[in-house]
């Protein structure tokens, strides 16, 4: 687990998607979450001495306070969803649950603030230089994936996944429902570039956050700041194709929610609350 907030998203926030479209069990997987963390920051940082396990306790602490302050909250949105399944959807609708997880998604990166700020104010320099070069490497890597990759590939990419995340949430799709992720996979803007781009200017202010790490208090704030709001170093370019993709996606979850047979539909909904009484005794548990 890097500090950068879009591995911290891949990992802390996704972590919903992956239990709701996934196989595996939901205690299983969010019992495994402050390990999984632990082991992806063992990727970005070689620690030293004691580090390691103050690494583990913060992250222990920030899983504690998600499982108990956060996942009531998810609970009562995957029923919310079930509920909204259960008949016919608009934009409007689906657009209020995309806002909500965005909200639940700024307020994981809030509460990894804390924990980063511990975690990041005991490293050295030579320790912060490996970090900032790693995420460096790794954004070279993305963008030479970027350029290798033909415009079919990715509109490939872009079907199997969706795809692949609805059938495992309503069961095997009909020919209808293909032909319209097909339809999406070959209209989303390629954002690859302006991503890379992204990225960049966001660990050039990360570095420049971290130069007085020493003020642990400071440093939090920053980081508060830098996990939650993304946006703040979005080119206009970036802002409008994420506006327009965000529009696309939105309207063919819609379409496909509305589009749903009645077999299709009662297994989401079965599987949206199921999660949800899975999540309410998570956060009852010790």
């Amino acid at each position: 687990m890097t500090v950068r907030a879009s591995k911290f998203k891949n990992i802390a926030v996704l972590l919903l998607i992956s239990l709701l479209l996934g196989g595996c069990a939901v205690r299983v997987a969010y019992y495994f979450l402050d390990v999984a963390l632990l082991w992806s920051l063992d990727d970005y940082i070689d620690f030293e001495g004691d580090q390691r396990g103050q690494a583990k306790t913060a992250i222990k602490e920030f899983h504690r306070w998600h499982r108990y302050n956060e996942l009531p909250a998810y609970a009562t949105l995957f029923e919310e969803l079930a509920d909204a399944l259960e008949g016919q959807l608009t934009v409007e609708t689906i657009g209020y649950f995309s806002d909500a997880t965005f909200d639940a998604w700024q307020t994981i990166m809030r509460g990894l603030a804390p924990p980063s700020a511990k975690i990041l104010s005991r490293l050295n320099d030579e320790q912060i230089q490996g970090l900032v070069d790693t995420m460096a490497e790794e954004e070279k890597d993305d963008l030479e994936d970027y350029e290798e990759e033909t415009e079919a590939e990715v509109r490939e990419d872009r079907y199997e996944f969706m795809e692949n995340a609805v059938s495992k949430l309503a069961g095997k799709l009909t020919d209808e429902q293909r032909t319209m992720i097909f339809a999406w996979a070959a209209s989303l803007r390629n954002m690859g570039q302006m991503s890379v781009d992204h990225r960049s200017r966001w660990r050039a202010h990360f570095v420049k956050i971290l130069q007085t790490r020493s003020d642990v208090e400071q440093l939090e704030k920053d980081l508060t700041v830098l996990y939650s709001q993304p946006y703040l170093f979005w080119s206009e370019d970036y802002q409008q194709s994420m506006d327009y993709n965000k529009e696309l996606s939105l309207e063919l979850l819609t379409d496909l929610a509305n589009s749903m047979t009645d077999k299709q539909r009662a297994k989401a909904v079965k599987r949206l609350r199921t999660i949800a009484v899975d999540f309410r005794a998570l956060s009852k548990e010790k």
